[in-house]
C-alpha cells in the first residue's frame, strides 16, 4: 500500500496577531493519506522499432560479445551516445556479474551519465547464445537497458516490468516465435496490456 504522511499543526489557545508563537503553543496530529501506486512503466514505452533486431540463425549474434554489441549498437541511437561508449558501459557491468537471468533471458544493463532518459534494445536468437547464465543455459531474449544514474529508481522499475513480462515461459516462446521486428512489437504491446500496472 502507498501512503503519505501529513503533519497538521492546531493551535491549543487563541494566538493574538503579530505574537510570537512558541511550541507549547500548538498540538500536532499526524495523519496518513493514501496516495496512488506509480504508474507502471510500459516495456513498449522504452522501445522502438527500429531497436529490435531478429536473429533466427544465429548469423549475428555469434557470442555474448557480439550480442552485446549488437544490443548497444542499437541503444545508441535512443539515448543519442556513441554506441562504443553504450557497448563499454554494458561491457563494465558485465564484468561485475552475468546479466543472465536463466530461462534463456539475459537483460544486459548499465547507467550513463548522459543518457537523457531509459531506453531499450531487444535481440530474439532462437538458436541461443551463451550467455554465462545462472542455470547454464543460452540466452534467447535479450534485452538491453541503459538510462541515467540519477533515475535509479526508474531503472530498478524498468528491470522489474522486463523481468515481470519475461518470467512467463509462454510469453518468451511467443516472443521466439515472432519472425520480424514488427511482430515482436506487436507482441510486447499485447503483453504490456495483458500484465497491465502489476510488477511484482
Amino acid at each position: 500500500m502507498y501512503s503519505s504522511r501529513v503533519v497538521i499543526f492546531r493551535a491549543s489557545a487563541p494566538i493574538r496577531a503579530n505574537a510570537p508563537i512558541r511550541p507549547t503553543h500548538l498540538s500536532a496530529t499526524f495523519v496518513v493519506l493514501p496516495s496512488a501506486p506509480p504508474t507502471a512503466m510500459l516495456i513498449i514505452e522504452l522501445l522502438s522499432l527500429d531497436r529490435i533486431v531478429v536473429d533466427p540463425d544465429g548469423t549475428q549474434a555469434k557470442d555474448k560479445s557480439s550480442a552485446i554489441h549488437i544490443l548497444a549498437d542499437s541503444l545508441a541511437s535512443g539515448v543519442g551516445q556513441p554506441a562504443e561508449l553504450v557497448e563499454e558501459a554494458l561491457q563494465l557491468r558485465e564484468e561485475l556479474g552475468s546479466t543472465g537471468v536463466g530461462g534463456g533471458v539475459a537483460i544486459p544493463h548499465a547507467y550513463l551519465a548522459d543518457a537523457p532518459t531509459h531506453q531499450l534494445s531487444l535481440l530474439i536468437v532462437p538458436t541461443g547464445v551463451e550467455f554465462d547464465s545462472i542455470d547454464g543455459e543460452p540466452s534467447r531474449i535479450l534485452m538491453g537497458l541503459v538510462g541515467p544514474k540519477s533515475a535509479a529508481a526508474a531503472h530498478l522499475r524498468a528491470l522489474a516490468r522486463i523481468s515481470r513480462l519475461l518470467r512467463d515461459e509462454g510469453r518468451r516462446d511467443q516472443l521466439m516465435a515472432c519472425t520480424t521486428p514488427e511482430l515482436v512489437y506487436d507482441c510486447l504491446e499485447r503483453m504490456d496490456a495483458e500484465i497491465g500496472g502489476d510488477d511484482r
